[in-house]
């Protein structure tokens, strides 16, 4: 290669690094400025792109949460008329416990009333028998006297029993009614704290509380007064336990009763024995 040629080699060469660093000087510029220029479009946004997703979650929560709360208050709803049934229940029940106790109580007495009834003739009939046969003074003397003792003797013990039956009457009723308001109380006292939990859920729920927190809340709230009602309840049943008090105290009365007529016609009918033979003797206890 001559001199001459060399030095327009060199000049092409260096006419090329020139013009090619010019091109990279251009690029480099222009891609400079392509890419300051979207880099804040882009920043702008994933910032804008942010602030939807957040209130599209902003109005998705508040939807849910007003639906949570559309729903809460109509479980209250749901739960106050469930509850007023519920009462109806109760009461026409209780209601209906005591009136057929009622009609039994009457029933008995209507049975009982007949039964001396039918006594009371039989007795009259045993009376005149026993002044038929009464032939001599001594005789009648006896059979006035074993009339006189035998009607005492049983009014005695029918005074004994109607006085019992009527203690043990009022006593059942008393318990009835002592139990019936130890319920209401209770019950009372039951929907008032549910109907305090069902408040405070839809007041939470409004003030915007968490629905998973409102749920717990309520649902331990209605627990607690639920069980709260179990154990008053318990303590307050004692219905058995009075009832049978009840029985044995007219037991007692109907037993001492039966005790005090029998002396008295065994007495009176030893008497009779006296004066009349033994297969004339009759025994009246059966006759009250």
């Amino acid at each position: 290669m001559n001199y001459m040629t060399k030095k327009n080699y060199k000049k092409i060469v260096l006419s090329l690094l020139i013009f090619g660093l010019g091109i990279s000087f251009s690029v480099s510029a222009e891609t400079a400025d392509t890419q300051s220029e979207p880099a804040g479009t882009g920043k702008a946004n994933r910032e804008e792109v942010r602030e939807k997703i957040k209130a599209k979650r902003e109005e998705v929560k508040t939807e849910r949460q007003e639906k949570f709360c559309e729903k809460i208050t109509s479980q209250s709803a749901n739960w106050e008329e469930k509850i007023a049934a519920k009462e109806e229940k109760v009461v026409e029940r209780r209601q209906g416990t005591l009136a057929r106790w009622e009609e039994k109580a009457a029933l008995l007495n209507d049975k009982r009333a007949d039964w001396r009834e039918k006594r009371d003739a039989n007795l009259e009939e045993h009376f005149k028998k026993l002044e038929e046969k009464a032939a001599t003074s001594e005789q009648k003397q006896v059979v006035a006297e074993f009339e006189k003792t035998a009607r005492a003797a049983i009014s005695a013990r029918r005074t004994a029993i109607d006085a019992a039956n009527s203690v043990f009457h009022q006593g059942v009723k008393t318990i009835l009614s002592e139990r019936k308001a130890a319920i209401d109380t209770i019950l009372s006292s039951l929907r008032a704290s549910q109907k305090a939990a069902w408040q405070t859920a839809k007041t939470s729920c409004q003030n915007g509380t968490d629905p998973a927190t409102v749920q717990e809340t309520l649902r331990a709230s209605l627990k607690a007064a639920r069980e709260k009602a179990v154990s008053d309840r318990q303590a307050e049943e004692k219905i058995r336990t009075s009832m049978q008090a009840q029985i044995e105290t007219k037991k007692k009365a109907v037993a001492s009763a039966n005790a005090a007529f029998k002396a008295a016609m065994t007495q009176a009918n030893a008497d009779l024995e006296k004066v009349f033979p033994k297969d004339n003797a009759q025994d009246t206890e059966s006759q009250s």
